[in-house]
């Protein structure tokens, strides 16, 4: 890989496992996860707010986590 450039998957590429490195395009990638399972209790049975999540996840990535549950 060339000095400064970041393995960069596709649309629709899949992680695979290798040995014990995750991999996407024979590149290793490293997985960076956050927990976010509400906002407000109960928000998805009507009370959902889109702004938020979107600004949440703009955040997240901001800071490098590239997987939420």
């Amino acid at each position: 890989m060339l000095a400064g450039s970041a393995a960069r998957a596709a649309f629709g590429d899949r992680i695979c496992v290798s040995g014990t490195h995750f991999k996407v395009g024979g590149d290793r990638i490293w997985i960076n996860g956050a927990n976010t399972p509400w906002h407000v209790w109960n928000e998805f049975g009507g009370r959902f707010d889109a702004a938020w999540w979107d600004d949440h996840l703009r955040q997240l990535h901001e800071n490098g986590i590239n997987a939420t549950r």
